[in-house]
């Protein structure tokens, strides 16, 4: 007996899944929102603190290295956390077009969607983490 090779196993979306995929899209704009926010006063902080340091020559102010790169380090963070909230926002769109349209390959291919925002978000925690142990090791 020959098996049907198209995949592991079949997945069929209810009403019931779409209604979740549809949930999902919209609490993504919600979510984007808040992180667009958030990180948008972080990125503005940042950029001030980094002109505030450049035009002082106030001797009370932080020298080392620690103090001199981690506003970029924030705002790469930023921008990290931004890119992969917008991969979040566009893979239910994606699925639902593809289930719309009844495009099985197009639906799994969505799902590299959110690998790729896990994996940018996953350079954001690396990143963060590192900042982390370095500003305990220099207090």
């Amino acid at each position: 007996m020959v098996q049907d090779e198209s995949g592991l196993f079949q997945i069929k979306i209810t009403t019931e899944g779409e209604k979740f995929i549809r949930k999902f899209a919209a609490i993504s704009y919600l979510l984007l929102a808040f992180v667009l926010f958030e990180n948008a006063v972080s990125i503005y902080w940042n950029i001030k603190s980094i002109l505030i340091r450049e035009n002082t020559i106030r001797m009370d102010h932080p020298k080392g290295l620690y103090y001199k790169i981690i506003p970029y380090i924030f705002i790469l963070a930023a921008l990290l956390s931004v890119i992969s909230n917008i991969y979040y926002l566009r893979f239910p769109r994606v699925l639902l077009r593809s289930i719309e349209t009844n495009d099985e390959s197009g639906a799994n291919r969505s799902f590299a969607i959110p690998f790729r925002g896990a994996f940018i978000y996953l350079l954001l925690l690396i990143i963060t983490s590192a900042t982390t142990i370095w500003s305990l090791m220099i207090l």
